[in-house]
């Protein structure tokens, strides 16, 4: 008797009814796997986010770090993250999806459309309300959730994203004792992509030498404050043909004045090399 196996789900089928279907690298996908995969308008293949949106969930991360072990970091970004939207620098876009917000009033104003020129003075964040529907597009970045529409921009700080709740689609913000909530096409595959941003990031070799309390050296990688270095005010050296880079909440450059770097909740440093930090005060 004939059998086979769905390489998506592992579910094993006998019989001579065709079940599965191949794709155009040779693998066997089952019906119910191929319309997950067609919903959530992927190409009909086997790759790492058709796999993730038809495995079982208990899989995914397993299956999400093998994938990033096997391919250089810069290859994997170009396969599952390419960087084809203006961003500011050391911005890497985790997902963009259009998305619809409700509010009450919509400003009679052109909000900025490009990333790269934004202000502070140019956030909205309008929170929800009733009656008036904006079509725009949601961006999640490694620094920010940006929501652009014709009228309204609104950006978020990534801690305050809700996690993603299976079924729903939305992407719902709660900052300031205000709910935003993005209706958004296929929230499940929003979540997986950030679920293997995350990851991705957490494979790098960065590491933390600390040689008094107040003075410690980073080698090449990605930090957070406050997870991984605490806010203040630091000392730096760059070390030997090293590059550091700054990002604030927003997506900006910090910029270092007199060797000196104020580092606060939410900024992203990133090392390529070594650099010496030594902390100078609160």
């Amino acid at each position: 008797m004939a059998q086979r196996i769905c390489d998506c789900c592992l579910t094993e089928y006998r019989g001579l009814i065709k079940k599965l279907k191949t794709t155009p690298n040779g693998f066997s996908i089952c019906q119910k796997c191929t319309a997950i995969i067609k919903a959530h308008d992927l190409p009909f293949e086997y790759d790492l986010f058709q796999i993730l949106l038809t495995c079982e969930p208990s899989m995914k991360e397993m299956i999400a770090k093998d994938s990033i072990r096997a391919q250089q970091k810069d290859a994997f970004m170009r396969a599952y993250f390419p960087q084809d939207v203006p961003l500011h620098r050391g911005e890497e876009l985790v997902y963009q999806s259009p998305a619809t917000l409700v509010v009450d009033q919509i400003p009679d104003r052109d909000a900025v459309q490009n990333i790269t020129l934004i202000t502070k003075k140019d956030i909205d964040n309008i929170a929800d309300g009733k009656g008036n529907s904006v079509q725009g597009t949601l961006l999640c970045t490694n620094a920010a959730l940006y929501f652009v529409s014709p009228h309204i921009l609104n950006v978020h700080r990534l801690r305050n994203i809700a996690p993603f709740e299976s079924g729903k689609q939305s992407v719902t913000v709660h900052e300031h004792g205000q709910s935003f909530t993005y209706q958004v096409p296929h929230a499940d595959l929003l979540a997986d992509r950030q679920m293997v941003y995350g990851l991705l990031q957490q494979q790098q070799d960065q590491l933390i030498f600390f040689s008094s309390d107040n003075s410690l050296t980073l080698t090449s990688g990605t930090y957070k404050v406050p997870k991984n270095l605490k806010q203040g005010v630091y000392r730096v050296q760059v070390l030997e043909e090293s590059a550091l880079q700054v990002i604030d909440p927003y997506g900006r450059a910090v910029e270092m004045a007199h060797h000196q770097l104020r580092l606060f909740d939410g900024c992203i440093v990133k090392v390529q090399g070594k650099v010496s930090l030594t902390f100078v005060e609160k």
